[in-house]
């Protein structure tokens, strides 16, 4: 067997994981698509320092982010909350994050901040504290999001 097709049967293993991997998560996302942008703050530990510094700098701006059509997801290990309101509330029911979603994000980083944006695309990626002013600079740049501040004047 030649060189280039042996190349290919190693490729495909792994293409087809890919695919698999982004129709199980694009289905879970879908229902927000051309509807909300997305904000995943995911961590192993709920005491880890950055997650809880990510909380804080959140906990006073949801009408800011519910404004830029924000949607955030909470994943602490296996579990989540989805908060789309105006206030943060530390007491809301968690759910199972059931096994075709729990892919959403890389396990191996015991944090990280995932924005999509409102065309399902991941427009940002960090395993850093994002600051408020750097998500609404980022958000404030996207065509659609400039679209939206055109039709509200």
């Amino acid at each position: 067997m030649s060189k280039n097709k042996k190349s290919v049967f190693r490729i495909f293993p792994i293409l087809l994981c890919t695919m698999m991997f982004i129709k199980v998560n694009g289905q879970h996302l879908d229902n927000y698509k051309w509807k909300n942008r997305i904000l995943i703050v995911k961590t192993l530990n709920e005491n880890s320092p950055k997650y809880k510094a990510q909380l804080k700098e959140f906990k006073n701006a949801f009408s800011e982010l519910k404004e830029r059509k924000l949607i955030l997801f909470l994943i602490v290990g296996d579990k989540y909350q989805k908060i789309d309101g105006d206030a943060l509330e530390i007491n809301t029911t968690w759910k199972s994050l059931e096994d075709k979603h729990k892919n959403i994000s890389d396990d191996s980083d015991d944090f990280e901040v995932v924005l999509i944006g409102l065309d399902g695309g991941i427009k940002l990626k960090k395993q850093d504290v994002l600051t408020t002013k750097e998500l609404y600079n980022v958000i404030d740049r996207m065509p659609m999001r400039l679209n939206e501040l055109k039709h509200k004047k």
